[in-house]
């Protein structure tokens, strides 16, 4: 979910410049890469019933304390919610980016994860050639 400052925040980052903005930058990638990895495990449609890592682990074949980092990044982004000693994706998160709900966007972030991002890095701007991955 996107980051929104508050008043005070707004007033430290822009205004006053006594932080620096692209901080807001650096937790938008972070965000944009743990969706993208959800998605690429399935996490966001498993996470339809509460699970907890070790059981949702299981369930996508991924290695528990991994999964339990990704579903603590993904939390702290309003992306799933703990629900006890398990997490549950939020109503934002099935409306938006599951195939049950009104719209799976979430192609999109593994689409320009893989397609567009890598046309931009500066070996292809130095050169005009992609990189070779």
């Amino acid at each position: 979910m996107p980051v929104r400052p508050n008043a005070l925040e707004r007033l430290a980052l822009f205004r006053l410049d006594r932080a620096p903005p692209a901080m807001l930058d650096l937790l938008g990638a972070g965000s944009f890469r743990a969706l993208a990895l959800a998605h690429d495990l399935g996490v966001f449609d498993a996470l339809a019933e509460p699970h907890t890592p070790a059981a949702l682990a299981d369930r996508i074949d991924a290695d528990p304390a991994a999964l339990g980092d990704l579903l603590g990044a993904l939390a702290a982004n309003g992306y799933v919610e703990r629900d006890g000693e398990a997490f549950v994706r939020t109503a934002s998160t099935a409306r938006w980016l599951t195939d049950d709900g009104e719209a799976n966007l979430a192609p999109w972030f593994v689409f320009w994860r893989d397609v567009v991002f890598p046309f931009w890095d500066a070996q292809r701007r130095r050169s005009g050639r992609a990189a070779r991955r």
